[in-house]
């Protein structure tokens, strides 16, 4: 079962994968445990890859803080963590950081219907800082089947984008052609989003034979939005200095730069750590709503621009990927 209520755009939010990000500036250092392929392939968000796991298997991906200890504090702002696609339970699964062997409390986000024997998808909210960490670490009790892991930073973007909003089906998939004889063929490639475990992506439920393989959405879905007078503090980062990313918009009665600004921005924190749209990301249209895509950015630059003292507008599309 789902909550997906459709296509509506309300104030979205976005899910960044911190792995994903590491491993493509080169700071992760090594995917190791029981299983060594499957557990490379269980960080690589794709979650219609199904990652067979034995029981009290270990997933760790190891990054290289002795290269750059500024790493520690970047994993320690993660808020959130997601299973993409599994046939097990939420009780199944622990999430440590570091050498800690001390599990995170997971809080389900998404979806939020689900019971504790629900299966298909994921989202939790978690929050935790170690002294150096330096790895991810998930510990599946039960043997199980999972799509993918996905942990980092969630975006929300600092307002609803203007109400002119484009929405686009699209089946690039599908190919038609018009013979001599006036015959037209179709030629059907693929229609829709490769299954995750055996059933749709983003669906969940208690009943394993009830998978929506046949009747979920079909096509590729895609949004251009437009945000309109953002602010300053909103969009654009204070510098461009050794800290990028964990610099920001402090409160005034923080004692550490070693956390993620209360204040995010969308260079530094959307733009930045998703490589301009080119690394995949989660998109939460509504924040209000269980309705999720995997997305990337349709082009490989973003402009934003002034339009007024410290006041900005920036478009975006976000197209659904596979």
């Amino acid at each position: 079962m789902s909550l997906n209520r459709g296509t509506s755009i309300g104030k979205p939010k976005v899910f960044i994968d911190y792995v994903q990000y590491l491993r493509a500036v080169g700071a992760v250092a090594n995917f190791f445990g029981n299983d060594n392929t499957n557990n490379r392939n269980a960080w690589d968000m794709n979650p219609s890859r199904t990652v067979n796991l034995s029981e009290d298997n270990e997933c760790q991906v190891l990054f290289g803080i002795s290269q750059d200890n500024s790493v520690s504090d970047f994993l320690n702002t993660a808020n959130y963590f997601a299973i993409l696609g599994h046939d097990s339970q939420p009780s199944n699964f622990s999430l440590s950081f570091g050498g800690s062997n001390d599990a995170i409390n997971l809080n389900v986000y998404a979806p939020r219907i689900a019971l504790a024997d629900y299966s298909g998808y994921h989202i939790f909210n978690i929050k935790k800082s170690v002294s150096n960490n330096d790895r991810y670490k998930v510990i599946n009790e039960d043997p199980c089947n999972i799509g993918c892991y996905s942990i980092g930073r969630i975006f929300t973007f600092p307002n609803a984008p203007d109400l002119s909003v484009d929405f686009k089906l699209t089946h690039d998939g599908i190919k038609r052609k018009r013979t001599i004889g006036g015959s037209d063929i179709t030629d059907i490639n693929h229609y829709q989003t490769p299954d995750w475990v055996g059933r749709r992506p983003w669906t969940a439920s208690n009943d394993n034979e009830t998978n929506y393989k046949f009747t979920g959405y079909n096509g590729r879905r895609s949004w251009k939005v437009k945000f309109s007078y953002l602010d300053h503090t909103d969009t654009m980062p204070i510098d461009t200095n050794e800290s990028f990313l964990l610099d920001g918009y402090l409160p005034d009665n923080a004692i550490s730069l070693n956390v993620m600004p209360d204040k995010l921005n969308i260079v530094s924190h959307f733009l930045s750590l998703t490589m301009n749209g080119n690394l995949k990301f989660i998109f939460q249209p509504n924040e209000d709503e269980d309705q999720f895509s995997l997305c990337l950015l349709d082009k490989n630059s973003t402009t934003i621009k002034q339009v007024a003292h410290k006041t900005y507008e920036v478009s975006f599309t976000f197209v659904e990927t596979y």
